[in-house]
């Protein structure tokens, strides 16, 4: 049996976010791969109907995307117990983290194990032919043609890693501020920039979870290669501290004194960052369910209605004092903040925030950090509490609370509980919303509580993917 040469194999290996794409017509999508005596394997999280795993079943060529150059393969099922049961073991030990483990389980499932196929290199030697004629005639024009002169331009390549592991930091943010070029390194911690002016040139390396490093570099004619290493954030996190908060009467950036909430607060500031690189240089649409019940009085949760619905991620509502709840149709509308607007220094500017310590959700550890909005707002804003990793400080969770009701009949409390988890590595997303609004029952017997639920089902990216660099011109 044909298989992939060792370079490769070791390369897919090592890769935790593999670029698969069904046929020629269909995206490339991320993907979980593992290699098992010297075979690679994947398997669907979603067998859908649509999907590339029905679309393999039909016609087994495709693609695959290895450190930028695409591969063509072809896919075959794979069967077998024993087989199985080595690629159970294999994903286990190759996706470790916690945010992974419910997929792990999921995968080790018999009806997820049925969907095993192997992937397996494929020959394109059209394509290779009419490339290899499209030079040669190239060739045949530059030997003809006079050389322009034109200002030298350069091409800088690096790899960002940890210092302490020297382990590849996959997805980081590298900007060259003054050319206004910004993008994530490929999950092997590679980025490159090509068309570069000649001369010296700041670049900016960020990564959530690591010391940020600005570094100068002489950009000279042809390739640059840098290698750049950033250290791993380290602070002491205590127990829970329970407390009752003052009035919010300062409200604005936590005082640089207490280290500890400045370095946890630099890092949700950073989760922000991330999200805002991956919204506005890779769009995505994310397709959500969104679920609206409600519960009487004396009786058990009723489901009102169900219905799919996809979002821009370039479409964000601005947060300004008091502006979280709209009147709109007839109706109150809760703008819910997320990611991008707990780093906005309006919305900053508006809040206390506190370090609440170490807490738990679900049994995993979390840090925590409580926020108050100004005393001065008369108007529905929230308060609420904000969950953080403490080993990578990925945004886990956000708890909301309306500080004052809308005029809405009896209404006593409404709660809002976002989840977020890694679309990839270090770059979370939200996955799942549920708002519980509360009612006064002896003022509004009907209704005890209205619910309302979002399930994110998957994205679909808008242009490239986070790790590709834009072509040059």
């Amino acid at each position: 049996m044909r298989t992939f040469n060792a370079k490769l194999l070791a390369t897919i290996d090592a890769t935790k976010y593999l670029y698969l794409r069904a046929g020629d017509e269909h995206r490339f999508i991320v993907v979980w791969v593992v290699v098992v005596e010297g075979r690679a394997f994947v398997r669907p999280w979603n067998d859908k109907r649509s999907g590339w795993y029905r679309a393999f079943l039909e016609e087994p060529r495709g693609s695959i995307e290895v450190n930028e150059r695409e591969v063509a393969v072809r896919a075959k099922p794979a069967k077998g117990e024993r087989l199985n049961d080595a690629v159970d073991a294999a994903y286990a030990a190759k996706y470790t983290t916690k945010p992974n483990r419910k997929y792990v389980n999921g995968f080790a499932t018999a009806k997820r194990r049925a969907t095993t196929m192997e992937l397996l290199p494929r020959q394109a030697w059209s394509k290779a032919r009419r490339v290899g004629s499209a030079l040669g005639l190239l060739g045949l024009l530059t030997i003809s043609a006079p050389t322009p002169l034109v200002a030298q331009r350069a091409t800088l390549w690096g790899v960002i890693l940890a210092h302490e592991s020297k382990e590849p930091l996959a997805y980081s943010i590298v900007a060259l501020p003054a050319l206004g070029r910004e993008s994530f390194t490929t999950d092997s911690g590679a980025f490159v920039f090509g068309e570069l002016p000649v001369g010296p040139l700041l670049l900016k390396v960020r990564r959530l979870g690591y010391t940020p490093a600005d570094i100068t570099i002489n950009v000279t004619a042809g390739m640059d290669t840098v290698r750049i290493e950033l250290s791993r954030i380290a602070v002491r996190l205590g127990a829970v501290i329970v407390r009752a908060y003052p009035p919010c009467t300062n409200p604005g950036v936590p005082a640089a004194k207490d280290t500890t909430l400045a370095t946890v607060f630099s890092q949700l500031h950073m989760n922000a960052d991330q999200y805002r690189v991956l919204s506005d240089q890779y769009p995505f649409i994310s397709a959500t369910e969104v679920t609206m019940s409600h519960k009487a009085i004396r009786a058990g949760i009723t489901s009102d209605s169900k219905a799919l619905v996809a979002v821009d991620s370039r479409r964000q509502w601005q947060y300004r004092p008091g502006s979280v709840v709209t009147l709109l149709r007839g109706g109150y509308w809760f703008n819910i903040p997320t990611i991008v607007h707990f780093a906005d220094i309006r919305f900053i500017a508006e809040h206390c925030f506190y370090y609440a310590g170490l807490d738990t959700i679900n049994e995993f550890p979390v840090v925590r950090i409580d926020f108050d909005a100004a005393e001065h707002i008369k108007a529905p804003d929230v308060s609420g509490s904000l969950y953080l990793d403490p080993e990578s400080f990925e945004i886990r969770r956000s708890v909301l609370r309306l500080t004052q009701m809308p005029r809405v009949r009896a209404m006593t409390g409404l709660e809002v509980t976002t989840d977020f988890d890694e679309l990839m590595e270090s770059i979370p997303v939200i996955s799942h919303v549920t708002s519980v609004q509360s009612f006064d029952t002896t003022a509004r017997r009907s209704l005890d509580a209205a619910y309302e639920e979002h399930k994110l089902l998957g994205v679909q990216w808008a242009g490239r993917k986070p790790g590709q660099e834009k072509k040059s011109p």
